[in-house]
């Protein structure tokens, strides 16, 4: 199976929070929902679905749309591209960046404790 190209812009983003939260169903559904929380036309989302099913995110198979990533998956692929490419690699630089201005409250520097001994 080829690798799916999952970069994607913030508007293909918005589209597929729509996607996740009501697929897998028929196109409709998703035309109202993205006309109802982003003002969207028919013809916009007609065009996302177009090119996200193109680029192998989305399915549109006999009138029903599913997602053929996850949102799980889509956030790793998120994380890992801005270490990546923003942070040349190193996740102490983004873990430093993303946490640099904000006070952690005692639950939150518990929970990423357990989660770096889990790794």
């Amino acid at each position: 199976m080829a690798e799916i190209d999952m970069k994607i812009s913030d508007g293909e983003h918005k589209f597929m929070e729509v996607v996740w939260d009501l697929a897998p169903c028929k196109s409709k559904p998703i035309v109202e929902e993205c006309a109802k929380r982003y003002g969207w036309n028919k013809s916009t989302v007609y065009t996302l679905l177009t090119r996200l099913s193109a680029q192998g995110i989305v399915e549109n198979r006999n009138l029903i749309v599913r997602a053929l990533v996850t949102k799980e998956q889509m956030q790793r692929f998120d994380s890992d591209y801005i270490i990546k490419n923003r942070f040349g690699g190193s996740l102490p630089s983004f873990i430093t960046a993303f946490v640099g201005k904000s006070k952690l409250s005692k639950e939150e520097t518990e929970e990423l404790k357990k989660l770096i001994d889990k790794m």
